[in-house]
């Protein structure tokens, strides 16, 4: 089984509800053919709406929508040939794994021979071949997970889309999950846009992430960018753990960015976003990974002086929190031996790596 991803490209598109709620305001982007898209965002940002839209279930108050050489705009579901795999499976609880493979094929007129090779070829690729007889109610979630999959791609659609499919599992299978669809999607050459305001997931498996917040794309690149490049203070603030730090613009450096001036003792140089425009002596709020902390000596360049509130062991690392003088919480990051020299209520020297951060315009009224 394979096939050629479709090309997806979403022009100005709106969707209100009544004449006070607009749940996606004027979203412009497009999907390369065998590309994983993921669009994350917090409830009620718009995500689904895009992608109801996409299916054929909800119409565009406007805007356009093309699925590789057509325009699907006012087509229905079941002329658009697309998979769909919601949270919830949806699966015929009366039908066998095999029956609800096959329900699709019947539906498009397949015959019983020719359904019969489709139907097995999708069992072995989702690895449920052994399974084929037992009901939805005798699966696992991970299982029953596998079943979805196969029914959405049994007829080959060009694009999949689907909606916080992984949720309804346990960490561990859902990691296992994400491994898998994106294996899949390599072998089938799939394109799929994935919704999902699991932050996590959108980095783990997307070569692009579309960012929403309040029905607009905050940001749309590859995943490293989002994270190490956040455009807006909403991407900044959502994608990846971070602290924000208040501070007044202080000066320039030499690699473009800017020096900030804490307002807790301390200066860290940043990076700024394109858009910006910060003035010297302008607030500014810093967006600080804890990562990108370490302990320092005192008095040092991008240094900051921090008295240690917790500590939490995680296996690999130690998470701490550190509050500033003016009280200031900032989440760092610790190797586990090193932790082993700092306890609780110790005031300590961090080190920022320069020119990590993100420094954006504070907002009116406060950070």
């Amino acid at each position: 089984m394979s096939n050629m991803g479709a090309t997806v490209r979403v022009s100005q598109l709106v969707k209100s509800y009544g004449e006070h709620v607009t749940a996606v305001d004027n979203a412009n982007f497009e999907v390369r053919s065998g590309e994983f898209l993921s669009i994350l965002g917090p409830s009620g940002s718009g995500k689904t709406s895009i992608l109801m839209c996409l299916a054929g279930f909800e119409v565009p108050t406007a805007g356009r929508i093309h699925i590789g050489d057509r325009d699907v705009t006012d087509l229905p579901p079941n002329k658009r040939e697309i998979g769909v795999i919601f949270q919830k499976y949806a699966l015929f609880p009366h039908m066998t794994v095999r029956e609800n493979i096959r329900f699709p094929l019947k539906m498009r007129g397949m015959t019983r021979a020719q359904s019969d090779v489709v139907v097995e070829e999708a069992l072995a690729t989702v690895r449920l071949t052994e399974l084929a007889n037992r009901m939805p109610a005798q699966l696992s979630g991970g299982q029953q997970q596998r079943v979805a999959i196969a029914r959405a791609i049994s007829f080959r659609p060009p694009l999949l889309l689907m909606d916080e499919s992984l949720s309804a599992l346990d960490k561990k299978l859902r990691e296992e999950m994400q491994i898998e669809i994106k294996e899949l999607q390599r072998k089938l050459g799939l394109t799929i846009i994935f919704v999902t305001h699991d932050q996590e997931e959108a980095l783990s498996m997307s070569d692009r992430i579309a960012v929403m917040s309040r029905g607009r794309i905050e940001q749309i690149e590859a995943p490293d960018v989002i994270y190490a490049a956040p455009a807006t203070r909403f991407v900044a603030g959502f994608v990846g753990e971070s602290s924000q730090i208040s501070g007044r613009i202080a000066g320039t450096t030499e690699q473009g960015g800017v020096s900030v001036s804490l307002d807790g003792g301390g200066s860290i140089d940043c990076r700024t976003a394109p858009h910006d425009r910060l003035e010297i002596g302008a607030p500014a709020t810093v967006y600080l990974r804890p990562d990108h902390v370490t302990l320092g000596a005192a008095g040092g360049p991008d240094t900051m002086a921090a008295k240690i509130l917790s500590k939490s062991f995680g296996g690999s690392a130690v998470s701490a929190i550190g509050e500033l003088s003016n009280g200031t919480r900032i989440a760092i990051r610790l190797d586990p031996e090193e932790a082993k020299s700092v306890a609780l209520d110790d005031v300590v020297h961090l080190s920022v790596q320069p020119g990590q951060s993100m420094a954006f315009a504070a907002e009116e009224g406060g950070r």
